[in-house]
């Protein structure tokens, strides 16, 4: 099968694959290991034995199929990640943990705003690149200042060849670190990863007075290999890499081009970094790396990189490795922990495929801890994986004294495979990772979630974690984890519809943003109810035995969407009180201009605008909607900021909109 039909196969299967791989007997699969027999992994005791393990894994890793491309080019994935309470005059990046900070292509200093725009991806399915527009848009840096109709102090375009990804505002500094990464794309059946040759790229601007921004480039760093995710925390950046050596099959012609297994050297395998346009040779060393299992469903001679990077002193970086790769991580202000869930393959028509979410799978997870050496601190095996959704894998995760919460899932997510739900509490222990509790058990049976419910929405907030699963309704599951040796579900609540994300507003509100769905037949994949129009609810789970709903928002018909689903960065948020917020979201609405004869038939768009809300122990409250002045469909990058005062902004396709608190009703462009 050539290499276009196989892409084609894999678009058309993007729910079931993560990449598809040339005809032929698929590789021995060894069995399962169960949950919680993974010890810590073992530090390589010299750079011969890093070596021969790479070359071991690198004869069994190419026995496998392997994800082929179509086209060259230039390529990056969005990140996506998390949320937390925000207070202050005005609203900041939404994150999953306080005091962790995330990349965004919005963020506010003061009463600055700098925006990265033209920020776009190749068209992906799942990771694997097809043949649609592989160019990169021009990317610009903008600055705004803050005062009614935000002014545009300056704006600079970002070296070309590098998808600009997000940016970092130092603290007690004018320094502005922007995150990138570029990708060439190749193909060659003889050569193993060959044509992912996957940069990052760090970069600190100084944020500089009006018309001189950007204008001083402090440093910047380059680092072989793809960026899985990145964290601040201080005046520290954490970031975790990926890199994987080309090297030619041992089943290829001798006239291959490239280095065969054996004769690589150990720095042929690793990545290596650049710091200021000056090559620092290899990112890492045997002595701070680790040795994954080698066995087919692991085998890999991927590194994936933990860097600790002081941005004061960048050039003075902090970096381990394992040897494997890795799917996502969680930061506290204590930790890092990476997270991977083994690969599995199937046959798939003439092909092998390397199926997304099989039954029995399980899920490895490593702990970092934030000391001088970044020291690690062991791993654990879970059943289970960390769901379709990669938004979503890090909010499955959450620290509490020292304890990490981890909600799995079991089985596939469409056919209606039943699903089977976990719930882990992981700590320190003598010898590393241990885990402590896991839900449900013989003394506390019942499930997470319904036969056939899949996990939509998961938080751990203190000493609860919140699960939200769905099916053809909602059930909204309350988790007491206030003992991590005995968690157990305190109540559940049903409503209908679902909530994608879960948004803490305090210890008895709960926000849950969603859709509404209707019951008929199969419904959405096998589902059981169709998905509908954009859906707002607000819990009270002051009681953890009866969560109850107080109020709900419901808009537009199926279709309606907002920017959260894709990225929880589009939510703006302003605590008002311990009990009261305001926030706003982006929204698409589609309406049916006459009733739909089927649960499955999309409304037509009616407009893009900011919907601000309010929100108390009371209820939800609408407080305004700002259209833009030209509706635009097919957005989802969109950024609102909200201040005290009453005023909003919205940065949407490069424009930075302005919504006065007197007229909330069309969104103005500001001022140039």
């Amino acid at each position: 099968m050539d290499s276009f039909k196989r892409a084609l196969i894999c678009a058309a299967t993007m729910a079931f694959v993560q990449g598809c791989a040339d005809s032929g007997a698929g590789p021995t699969v060894s069995p399962r290991t169960a949950a919680g027999d993974y010890a810590a992994l073992s530090a390589f005791d010299s750079d011969a034995q890093m070596l021969a393990h790479l070359q071991s894994a690198a004869r069994t890793e190419s026995a496998r199929p392997q994800i082929e491309m179509v086209a060259d080019g230039v390529t990056a994935s969005p990140a996506a990640d998390g949320a937390a309470v925000i207070s202050g005059a005005i609203s900041g990046t939404n994150t999953q943990v306080a005091g962790v900070d995330e990349a965004d292509l919005l963020k506010v200093v003061g009463e600055s705003v700098f925006a990265l725009h033209g920020v776009q991806s190749a068209y992906t399915v799942e990771g694997l690149a097809s043949e649609y527009d592989w160019q990169s848009r021009k990317t610009t840096i903008s600055k705004y200042r803050l005062s009614g109709p935000a002014a545009l102090e300056s704006q600079a375009a970002l070296p070309d060849g590098t998808h600009w990804r997000g940016l970092y505002a130092r603290p007690d500094s004018d320094d502005l670190i922007v995150l990138g990464e570029a990708t060439a794309v190749g193909s060659s059946a003889y050569v193993y990863n060959y044509g992912w040759e996957t940069s990052v790229f760090l970069r600190a601007l100084s944020q500089g007075g009006e018309g001189a921004a950007f204008a001083n480039v402090r440093w910047d760093l380059q680092i072989d290999g793809q960026l899985v995710g990145s964290r601040r925390v201080g005046d520290t950046l954490f970031l975790v890499t990926e890199y994987g050596a080309s090297y030619v099959r041992p089943q290829a012609s001798s006239s291959a081009p490239g280095g065969g297994i054996d004769s690589k050297s150990l720095s042929d395998w690793l990545p290596s970094w650049q710091y200021g346009g000056v090559d620092r040779g290899a990112l890492v060393s045997s002595a701070d790396c680790y040795a994954t299992p080698i066995d087919q469903r692991r085998a890999s001679t991927r590194i994936t990189t933990v860097l600790a990077i002081p941005l004061s002193s960048p050039e003075q970086l902090t970096a381990r490795c394992l040897s494997g790769t890795a799917e996502t991580l969680f930061v506290s202000q204590q930790a890092l922990y990476v997270a991977t869930t083994e690969s599995y393959f199937e046959a798939f028509g003439d092909v092998l495929i390397d199926v997304a979410l099989p039954e029995g799978m399980s899920t490895d997870l490593h702990k970092f801890h934030f000391d001088e050496t970044l020291s690690y601190g062991g791993g654990v095996r879970l059943q289970g994986h960390l769901g379709w959704h990669a938004q979503q894998r890090s909010y499955r995760m959450g620290e509490r004294d020292g304890v990490l919460s981890v909600v799995t899932s079991g089985g596939r997510f469409w056919g209606g495979s039943e699903q089977k739900h976990r719930l882990y509490s992981i700590a320190d222990g003598a010898e590393g990772l241990v885990i402590r509790a896991e839900l449900p058990n013989d003394s506390r049976p019942a499930s997470i979630g319904k036969p056939g419910e899949r996990i939509y929405g998961t938080r751990v907030v203190d000493d609860r974690v919140y699960v939200v699963t769905f099916l053809t309704t909602d059930p909204l599951y309350v988790i007491d984890i206030s003992d991590s040796f005995d968690p157990y579900i305190a109540g559940e609540l049903e409503v209908p519809g679902f909530s994608d994300y879960l948004h803490p507003i305090s210890s008895d509100l709960l926000l849950g943003i969603g859709k509404s769905a209707q019951t008929a037949g199969d419904g959405d994949s096998g589902r059981g109810g169709w998905y509908q129009g954009l859906r707002l609810s607000l819990f009270d789970v002051s009681d953890p035995a009866a969560p109850a709903l107080i109020n709900a928002l419901e808009y537009g018909d199926r279709g309606s969407s907002t920017d959260v689903f894709s990225d929880v960065h589009a939510l703006a948020w302003l605590q008002t009180d311990a009990d009261a917020a305001r926030f706003a979201l982006p929204v698409n609405l589609y309406r049916h201009a006459s009733p739909p004869t089927d649960p499955w038939q999309h409304g037509d768009f009616v407009h893009r605008g900011l919907y601000q809300f309010s929100v108390d122990s009371t209820g939800l409250r609408e407080q305004g909607v700002a259209l833009l002045p030209q509706s635009q469909q097919w957005l989802s990058q969109g950024r609102p900021i909200l201040s005290n005062s009453g005023e909003a902004w919205f940065f949407d396709a490069g424009e930075l909109y302005h919504a006065a608190p007197s007229a909330p009703v069309t969104l103005l462009p500001s001022t140039p």
